[in-house]
């Protein structure tokens, strides 16, 4: 439960962090510090203030709401089935708090959009959440780093606070406990016996394609082999010595597949079938296809 979990703002920990910017209003971020609180099986929730400032002008006449957009950044994604969870009209969004809720209503109830979501190179995603803090909403900031923070006695610079859970980021349908129609995958425990593997150039840090016969996956005795991007192999009953659950890949697979290479794909491939062993007997392997170049 804990393997996605929120990155927090600079220093994070890895190559991409949660960051702010705004985007419309009088105010002007400053400066953003996060945290993350929950662990293990309790769903983490990312927790940002965000600090910005004002001129005396629009301070006075209480011009302090500002819409921003939070780049929020979580750690393995892209080694995960997740998906992004977008509120609207009729959805069980998680609920944002801290945010003005009635800036997207009655589009979104939830006061807030998710105007792009993408994988980066070290397998983090990055998840664009745009909402708006009302006037008035804000903490007074008696300083604010080198900034002078009340002029004539009225305050310019404010703190926000906005939390957001890791559900924005949920599990793919297919793998949700509790998703009665769609997981069958996860409650037929096919999870236990599956083995996947992605072509180097599809995975996050790669290019997002990859070159037949070249960089993309092999499949022998499949129609259009060296031409794959991501494979599923599907282990059968357990044959000879192998155990259940597994504790190596020999314990799942059977002749090629036990010892095909994806860091060079050319050099030994998966198989659809092996001609020299018995089939339920040496061989029940079951492959598909999940992503194929044209």
């Amino acid at each position: 439960p804990g393997f996605v979990a929120w990155r927090t703002s600079a220093p994070c920990g890895g190559a991409f962090c949660t960051t702010a910017t705004q985007t419309a209003g009088a105010m002007t971020v400053q400066s953003v510090s996060c945290t993350v609180a929950g662990a293990g099986s309790t769903p983490r929730t990312l927790t940002c203030n965000i600090n910005a400032s004002t001129d005396l002008f629009s301070a006075l006449f209480g011009n302090t709401s500002m819409t921003f957009n939070l780049d929020a950044v979580a750690s393995n994604v892209g080694m995960g089935l997740r998906q992004v969870s977008s509120p609207g009209a009729a959805s069980r969004a998680p609920q944002i708090t801290g945010i003005d809720t009635s800036y997207t209503s009655p589009t979104t109830p939830f006061g807030y959009t998710i105007t792009s979501a993408a994988l980066n190179s070290d397998g983090s995603a990055t998840v664009r959440i745009n909402a708006r803090f009302s006037a008035g909403s804000g903490g007074i900031l008696a300083i604010l780093g080198s900034l002078t923070c009340s002029i004539l006695g009225i305050p310019v610079c404010y703190q926000y606070t906005m939390s957001v859970p890791i559900g924005i980021i949920a599990d793919h349908p297919v793998i949700h406990p509790t998703s009665a129609t769609y997981n069958w995958f996860f409650r037929n425990r096919w999870h236990e016996v599956s083995y996947y593997a992605v072509a180097p150039g599809i995975v996050p840090s790669g290019a997002r394609s990859c070159t037949d016969n070249t960089d993309c996956l092999l499949l022998t005795y499949y129609p259009t082999s060296g031409k794959q991007r991501a494979l599923l192999v599907v282990g059968g009953p357990k044959l000879l010595a192998q155990v259940r659950p597994a504790v190596s890949v020999t314990d799942l697979l059977e002749g090629a597949n036990a010892t095909a290479n994806v860091t060079t794909p050319g050099t030994t491939p998966f198989a659809l079938r092996a001609p020299t062993l018995a089939v339920n007997r040496t061989f029940n392997d079951h492959v598909g296809v999940i992503d194929t170049n044209p």
